[in-house]
């Protein structure tokens, strides 16, 4: 099984799992301070047993540290502690102010390793893009152009994240793989291979094609075909002078709108692409 990113679990671990550890830390030093409060009042070494309400907490919070991106010193803590409230009777002075002390130290270590690190917030009008629970363009182009996936998931991302122009890029890269369908489709094929030629050589060997089937007798299919490469090879020479050229040789900067813009054409071109047989 390989091992998870610390990206990759913090897709998975939110903002509510650490406010569950802490509310449940909070838990447990509330019930060994109110038993405690409470036997001094009345003048006895033991009021009410706190135990089974700590160890429920300290379970909890024991749970989401494993889930959490923290290290392993912290998960060794939490360990430690559960170990401790386990299997102790904290019905006794001495046993309930060593937990105490265990955990309010627990709970400094966790607020001082997590001040070390810098989070940042998926707003949820992104969630979507960020956590792509369902393929962002569809199945369809999933399943059509698989290696079109890692920049759609990170074109994704990116937008989610407000890195605009790096969405862009990404879905320029997208287009790599809807130009080289097309060219497929097309019969347009290239002496050195298609990787190594620029978008300019292969739209112009793509239209070189599209004219040579203008020449093969009419049919139903030969006008279908003929009407959908002539647009596509169309959108790539717009693809290629409005963003791509742009995006790749570093002139010019996007903001959200224009990201928008762009995720909204790919994403049509490549269904548009995946639909057509």
């Amino acid at each position: 099984m390989p091992l998870l990113s610390l990206w990759d679990i913090m897709q998975r671990f939110q903002a509510v799992g650490f406010t569950a550890i802490f509310a449940n830390l909070e838990r447990a030093i509330a019930a060994m301070y109110i038993d405690g409060m409470m036997a001094a009042e009345k003048g006895q070494a033991v009021w009410e047993d706190s135990t089974e309400v700590v160890r429920e907490a300290i379970a909890a919070v024991n749970t989401g540290i494993e889930k959490a991106p923290i290290s392993k010193t912290i998960k060794g803590e939490s360990a430690r502690l559960l170990t401790y409230v386990s299997q102790t009777q904290l019905n006794n002075d001495v046993n309930r102010a060593v937990a105490m002390t265990l955990t309010n130290n627990f709970k400094f270590n966790v607020m001082s390793e997590m001040s070390t690190h810098l989070f940042l917030l998926v707003p949820s009008t992104h969630r979507e893009l960020f956590e792509q629970e369902l393929p962002l363009f569809g199945e369809e182009v999933a399943d059509r152009f698989p290696d079109a996936i890692k920049d759609i998931k990170a074109a994704g991302k990116c937008m989610a994240l407000d890195q605009w122009t790096a969405a862009v890029f990404h879905l320029m890269r997208v287009l790599e793989h809807g130009l080289r369908d097309l060219a497929t489709r097309t019969g347009a094929t290239f002496a050195s291979g298609i990787e190594l030629e620029n978008w300019k050589n292969i739209i112009d060997v793509i239209e070189k094609e599209i004219r040579k089937q203008e020449q093969l007798p009419k049919s139903p299919q030969k006008t279908s075909d003929l009407e959908f490469y002539s647009k596509a090879a169309s959108q790539c020479w717009h693809f290629k002078e409005a963003w791509r050229n742009h995006v790749s040789h570093s002139r010019a900067s996007y903001d959200e709108t224009d990201a928008e813009e762009v995720h909204l054409a790919v994403g049509r071109f490549m269904q548009q692409l995946a639909e057509h047989s």
